[in-house]
């Protein structure tokens, strides 16, 4: 009984922490990954979860903690894998205009071993 108590508790503390630390994010670093509509109805609901968890919610079970969790992590995943890959993005684009100079550098060289390409195809 004991340890479904400390569970629930440590459930219930990662989701305000995670709704807390969401609605700062949506307003900061996310905000131009998401439109205007969509963070004011997804910081309204991570508020009403701040707010359920304080009032109804202060005594639930783990499972329930958890469903809630889900339920934002729905909404909060795409915001996030957008807000990722932008950064992510600018190396990769690196990389490739890299391998894209490579291949160039080589098929232009004096190797013979790209004589048979024409000098139009190249």
């Amino acid at each position: 009984m004991y340890t479904s108590h400390i569970t629930s508790f440590i459930s219930a503390n990662h989701l305000v922490v995670s709704s807390f630390t969401t609605n700062i994010k949506l307003h900061d670093k996310y905000q131009e990954f998401v439109t205007d509509s969509e963070r004011e109805e997804f910081s309204s609901k991570l508020q009403g979860v701040e707010g359920w968890l304080y009032e109804d919610g202060e005594d639930e079970t783990k499972g329930v903690y958890i469903a809630k969790f889900e339920e934002l992590k729905k909404q909060g995943d795409p915001i996030k894998e957008r807000y990722k890959e932008s950064f992510e993005r600018g190396s990769i684009i690196d990389q490739l205009a890299y391998c894209i100079n490579s291949y160039k550098e080589d098929v232009m060289s004096n190797d013979p071993k790209f004589d048979h390409i024409e000098l139009a195809d190249k």
